[in-house]
Order: structure tokens, then C-alpha cells, then sequence
């Protein structure tokens, strides 16, 4: 007696049914490497934004350390908008560099900018460039834009300095007249910015407060 052996098929609805499980585990496998793809760009976000304001500050306690009073020009002169300041060039025996930091409204938001004139070594040249970092803030031209460089996003800032034992605004006359106090150097430097809120990428937000003291106080405040 032959026996035949009977193949059998899968049926419609079990097809049906894999199809729709096979559907569900790529949806499942795609949310998952979408979602890990989100985390990797929020955490490069955080961290360029990081670095952002790292440079940002590394770069402003270079300026206040290298401050030099020329004797010619006001070294540290705020009038709440604008910083300008006389420095040291980094490069050795290259002269004076003037120095402005801004608060700037663009097209994208408020920014906190960077301006620096080549060196100089010249009583005439200083003053140029003085006036050409104060035109810098108010109507920059063409050629002051090319020493300029954007460093992070910043809604507001506020400065104070250390001077006669208290923080005190940079246009008080805390310790002395006007005129002494706004010409001397204080013992220290303090930056308050506020970083904008409400980004979604991962950039850095909120309050942040940065103490500069001036080398010559050493540990004495």
C-alpha cells in the first residue's frame, strides 16, 4: 500500500499575521536607532556648545591677564554694552593690542562677540585703534568686521569689579572719585552671562558667573 505524504501550506491569515509581526519588530528596530541617532546629535550639540563657552571664557581670562596699562588710554573701560581693553600682544616684543567685547544683536539672537587690532607700537596707532574698536561697537565697518569673531550665544551679561574691599558697578566710584576709580585697574573681574534657554539641541543654557583676580593679588582675595 503507497502512503503519500501531504505538504501542508501556511494559510492566508497566518501569513497576514507574520507580515504584521515583521512589520511591528522593524517599526520597533527603527524607533530604536532613530532614538539613538537623536542622543548621539544631542550629545554632540551639548558638547560643541560646551567647548563653545570654554573658548569663550579661556579666552576672556587670557585678555584680563594680559591687561596692560599703557599709561595713554584707560586699560579697562565698560559703559555697559561694550569692554574695551589694552593687552599685551601674545606674541612676544609685538606690542599693544586694544580689545572689545559686545553683546551683539543678529539675525539668529544675541551673541557675545570678539574684536582685536593687529599690534601696535606707536602713540598714534594705539589711539586709532581705541577709536576703531569703539566704532567696531556701535557701526562696525567692513574692515573693522574681518577682526571680529562671534564666540556663543548670550542673552544678557553683566560686569562688576573688585575695588576698595566691595563688587561694585564699573561706572560707580567705589573707593575714590570717578575719575580714580574709573581709570584704575580693579583687583578682579566678574562676568555674569546668561546663556538663552528653551534650545532644543543640546546647547548649554542658563546663568553662568566667571571671577577673574588680577595676578598681582596672587591669593590674597
Amino acid at each position: 500500500m503507497n502512503t503519500k505524504s501531504l505538504e501542508r501550506g501556511f494559510t492566508l491569515i497566518e501569513v497576514l499575521v507574520a507580515l504584521v509581526l515583521v512589520s511591528l519588530l522593524s517599526l520597533l528596530a527603527w524607533r530604536a536607532l532613530d532614538g539613538m541617532g537623536r542622543a548621539g546629535e544631542f550629545t554632540l550639540s551639548n558638547e560643541q556648545s560646551l567647548q563653545r563657552v570654554q573658548t569663550g571664557l579661556a579666552q576672556w581670562t587670557a585678555d584680563l591677564d594680559a591687561v596692560t596699562d599703557t599709561g595713554l588710554i584707560q586699560p579697562l573701560d565698560f559703559d555697559g554694552q561694550r569692554l574695551r581693553l589694552t593687552r599685551q600682544s601674545s606674541e612676544p616684543n609685538a606690542g599693544i593690542v586694544v580689545v572689545a567685547w559686545l553683546l551683539r544683536t543678529t539675525e539668529q539672537g544675541r551673541v557675545l562677540q570678539r574684536w582685536a587690532s593687529p599690534p601696535v607700537t606707536t602713540r598714534v596707532a594705539l589711539q586709532a585703534a581705541w577709536d576703531q574698536a569703539e566704532r567696531w561697537s556701535r557701526t562696525p565697518q567692513p574692515e573693522d568686521v574681518v577682526h571680529a569673531v562671534t564666540l556663543m550665544p548670550v542673552s544678557s551679561w553683566q560686569l562688576f569689579y573688585y575695588r576698595g574691599d566691595a563688587w561694585s558697578n564699573p561706572q560707580s566710584s567705589a573707593g575714590g572719585s570717578a575719575t580714580d576709580a574709573s581709570t584704575k585697574l580693579p583687583d578682579g573681574v566678574q562676568l555674569i552671562l546668561d546663556l538663552p534657554a528653551g534650545a532644543s539641541d543640546g546647547s548649554i543654557a542658563g546663568k553662568l558667573t566667571r571671577y577673574w583676580i588680577a595676578p598681582r593679588q596672587g591669593a590674597t582675595r
